[in-house]
């Protein structure tokens, strides 16, 4: 619909690792639920793969894909150098 409506800039946000989330660590002795992380790195595979997808789909377009996971996992990892 935003394509149609003249959109031809899109950033899409991958899912950040849930697993790590305060609700879930509480659940899990403070650690992070890996079963959680991993259901959003499929998903997140699966959103990149179809950026080729889009692309065909909506011709002049231009797509921004922001790696939050990647982003929340190294703060997560590492908070000191942030």
């Amino acid at each position: 619909k935003l394509y149609s409506a003249g959109a031809r800039k899109f950033v899409l946000y991958n899912i950040q690792p849930s697993g790590c989330s305060p609700g879930s660590r509480i659940q899990n002795d403070g650690q992070c639920v890996e079963e959680y992380n991993d259901a959003m790195v499929m998903f997140n595979n699966h959103l990149n793969a179809s950026l080729d997808e889009f692309m065909e789909e909506m011709p002049g377009s231009v797509f921004v894909y922001v790696n939050t996971y990647n982003i929340i996992s190294q703060v997560i990892d590492e908070p000191a150098s942030f």
